[in-house]
């Protein structure tokens, strides 16, 4: 049972925090909600790009010639799949332009340039707020005082009497502001489990907290291997001619791997040709080939991946209602959904609570020290939040030195 004193400090720094974090929330929040349809919105787009006639399909070498052509990038990727437009794109993790081909007649059925996209306007702006290193760490700050939020929210808002009951009921009959309270507890506690997971599903890939977390894969070894994304320190041996295109696609196609197949191809004369899938991540592998022998240089199964990097991808997946099906993908949208209308009933009912021209902050009584194991607490979320750790201590520096000033003041 923490004390009252304790209750008032902490319910301070909650207020600080959220009078800080919300207006950013329901900004990611609502972004994240819109990106949520990015699936079925680039479908739509993609559909008729996708479109084929009947026919015998042409070589796959003389599709590529086609879509290079068109292209305005060197291709580096295809997909094929039966009864679509053969999907030619570049871009290492994701396709940054792409151009399909009729395989029937080679003609181009549409071409997709991903920086036009909106939903990757909209992706820049719950990512980084379209400032992009700088909101990057905006972000990043925004997100680790969100978990301090969350903590302080539920040690403060944890009902002493009929903690059932209270966690559940939304007060319509005690006037506005108990009822935008209770909607912002209420809501708070149940989506608060669900948040923490979409707030680690984000940071890696964040500055300050990325770089650690890389730093620890590399010291633990439980990251991916090296050549599962890059198959730069593997080399062709140079003899003859290279396999074409349709003789490396039908070694691809032999290996019967789940999910979409994607085909990587070499870009010197002695490097090599890449064949992935995207499918459940215990199906995922990836496979390296010689690009003039066709010989199997190297071949990774899910396995080798490590712990860190594959519950990374398991909370990413989460992060984006991507995991479990339709069932994560509304659990993701009733989250953004609620964390606006808690924000929003927050910030209400502390309007309608501070007195007027004030800040109407809570304040526990003058003799009150924050405890040992507190400050234990708040250094250790320091240490794994650095940007959370950085802004504690420049609000201690800059407390510090407003209260070195306090004497003169009063002097003068």
């Amino acid at each position: 049972m923490i004390s009252n004193s304790l209750k008032l400090w902490l319910w301070r720094w909650h207020v600080i925090a959220g009078l800080f974090v919300l207006p950013f929330i329901i900004l990611l929040a609502t972004t994240g909600a819109i990106y949520l349809f990015k699936d079925q919105y680039r479908a739509n787009i993609e559909a008729p790009m996708l479109a084929t006639t009947e026919g015998e399909p042409l070589p796959l070498s003389q599709q590529f010639d086609m879509a290079n052509m068109f292209s305005q990038n060197p291709l580096t990727h295809i997909e094929v799949a039966d009864g679509q437009a053969t999907h030619f794109y570049n871009g290492r993790f994701s396709p940054n332009e792409s151009v399909y081909v009729d395989p029937a007649t080679g003609g181009i059925t549409g071409q997709y340039i991903r920086s036009n996209d909106i939903m990757e306007t909209i992706r820049n702006l719950h990512g980084e707020l379209l400032m992009g290193d700088y909101g990057t760490k905006v972000i990043e700050l925004v997100a680790s005082w969100l978990v301090v939020l969350i903590i302080t929210g539920i040690v403060v808002f944890w009902p002493r009497k009929q903690p059932i009951l209270n966690l559940v009921r939304v007060r319509l009959n005690k006037g506005k502001r108990i009822m935008m309270r209770d909607l912002h507890a209420v809501l708070g506690f149940w989506i608060s489990a669900f948040l923490l997971v979409i707030i680690a599903g984000g940071l890696p890939w964040t500055d300050l907290f990325g770089a650690n977390f890389h730093k620890l894969k590399e010291a633990t070894n439980s990251g991916y291997p090296a050549t599962w994304f890059s198959s730069r320190s593997l080399n062709s041996t140079v003899a003859g001619e290279a396999l074409t295109l349709d003789e490396m696609f039908a070694i691809a196609q032999a290996q019967e791997l789940p999910g979409k197949v994607y085909l990587a191809l070499p870009q010197t004369s002695d490097s090599v040709f890449t064949v992935s899938n995207s499918a459940k991540l215990s199906e995922q592998q990836v496979m390296h080939f010689d690009q003039y022998s066709g010989e199997l240089l190297l071949h990774h199964t899910w396995d080798e991946v490590g712990m860190l990097s594959a519950g990374q991808q398991v909370v990413m997946r989460l992060h984006q209602g991507e995991f479990f099906g339709i069932a994560n993908w509304l659990i993701a949208l009733f989250t953004c959904i609620a964390l606006v209308a808690l924000s929003l009933a927050g910030i209400t009912s502390y309007l309608m609570r501070k007195p007027k021209g004030k800040l109407g902050l809570p304040k526990p009584p003058a003799s009150f020290r924050v405890g040992l194991g507190t400050l234990v607490l708040i250094a250790a979320l320091g240490l794994i939040l650095p940007a959370f750790g950085i802004s504690v201590l420049i609000i201690v520096v800059v407390s510090w030195l407003s209260s070195l000033r306090k004497p003169s003041v009063r002097a003068a």
